[in-house]
C-alpha cells in the first residue's frame, strides 16, 4: 500500500477544515443556544436562531470566522430544508 498518494488529499482536507472550523463552531453554538431557548419558552427554534444570528452578525466580519459562516449559511441551510 502506497501512503504517499493518500497524504496530499488528506492535508488539503485538513487545511480546509481548519479554515472553516471557527465559523462552523460559531454557527453550531448559536443553533444549540437557539434550540435551548426555544425549548424553554416553547417557541419556534428558527425565531431564536434568527435573533441570535442578528445579534452575532459582527462575527461574520472577522476573517477567521467569515469562511465558515458563509459555508454554513449556504450549504448548511440547504441541508436543513425539506
Amino acid at each position: 500500500m502506497n501512503l504517499t498518494r493518500v497524504s496530499p488529499p488528506l492535508s488539503i482536507l485538513r487545511a480546509r477544515a481548519e479554515e472553516h472550523l471557527p465559523g462552523v463552531a460559531v454557527a453550531v453554538v448559536i443553533s444549540i443556544a437557539a434550540f435551548a431557548i426555544a425549548a424553554r419558552y416553547d417557541a419556534p427554534v428558527m425565531l431564536f436562531a434568527l435573533l441570535l444570528g442578528m445579534a452575532m452578525s459582527f462575527l461574520a466580519e472577522d476573517e477567521r470566522t467569515a469562511t465558515g459562516i458563509r459555508l454554513v449559511a449556504s450549504t448548511g441551510l440547504k441541508l436543513g430544508s425539506p
